[in-house]
């Protein structure tokens, strides 16, 4: 680079490159416990990530359910409180951290605008794995009177990168750091007469678009459609049609 900022973390991994033009460094602006069918303000573009925070040991704890459509001013979770974070675009971050300065470092990317502003925010948010289009099957959880979402699901549709259904695919995201990673909340819906049925031990309602099952040991895909025909019902499986992300804060 002929003049700027560049960092790189200890595997080579991106951290801020200032001679880039496209590139927009996102703070956090907002943390905390959700209240269950309140909404979340939010601003168009922002990125949201909730992982549950009651105990796992309670079943309907487990979940993460919600409404956020596009360019939508708020989210809203169902069923349990989870934990959230609302990562902002740095320059649609108006004024100061709670108790910074007005010292500091800012950062302008190669077209003038501003990237990093460190007196924005007081901690940080790592991305520490990301899941393409179609990578998971989708179910609904407990069919029967089970715990836990299959590990691997019938032809979820759409199939593996928005095509057609590719065979069964696993629905669990991760294994790792459970207790304490994030995951994504982009567009999501849900209907509002969902309730977790204690008997059948499942979620009930007729669609699930972009949800989250957590167990001790891992959090799995959670999506599905119910579709009525002729007093039949039929649950279809879907994928991930937005890229899942995990993350944790630091």
């Amino acid at each position: 680079m002929a003049y700027g900022i560049s960092a790189t973390g200890v595997n080579n991994q991106y951290v801020i490159n200032s001679t880039t033009t496209n590139t927009e460094y996102m703070g956090v602006v907002a943390s905390g416990i959700s209240t269950i069918n309140s909404p979340i303000s939010t601003e168009q573009h922002d990125l949201v990530f909730a992982r549950p925070y009651d105990s796992l040991s309670t079943l309907a704890n487990r979940f993460i359910l919600f409404n956020r459509g596009t360019n939508d001013s708020s989210i809203t979770f169902y069923q349990s409180r989870v934990s959230y974070v609302i990562l902002r675009k740095t320059q649609s971050i108006s004024g100061a951290a709670s108790g910074q300065g007005d010292y500091g470092i800012q950062v302008n990317n190669a077209n003038g605008t501003l990237i990093y502003d460190s007196r924005k925010q007081n901690s940080g948010f790592k991305i520490i794995g990301t899941h393409n289009i179609g990578s998971f099957g989708g179910n609904r959880q407990g069919n029967t009177s089970t715990t836990s979402i299959p590990a691997t699901q019938n032809d979820g549709y759409p199939g593996a990168g928005g095509g057609t259904a590719s065979g069964n695919r696993s629905n669990i995201i991760t294994t790792s750091n459970v207790s304490t990673t994030y995951v994504s909340c982009d567009y999501g819906n849900i209907e509002n007469n969902g309730y977790f049925n204690s008997s059948t031990l499942y979620y009930q309602n007729q669609t699930n678009l972009h949800g989250y099952y957590y167990t001790s040991s891992n959090i799995q895909w959670f999506s599905y459609l119910v579709v009525n025909i002729l007093g039949q019902s039929f649950n279809v499986g879907l994928s991930n049609f937005a890229t899942v992300m995990r993350g944790q804060l630091i």
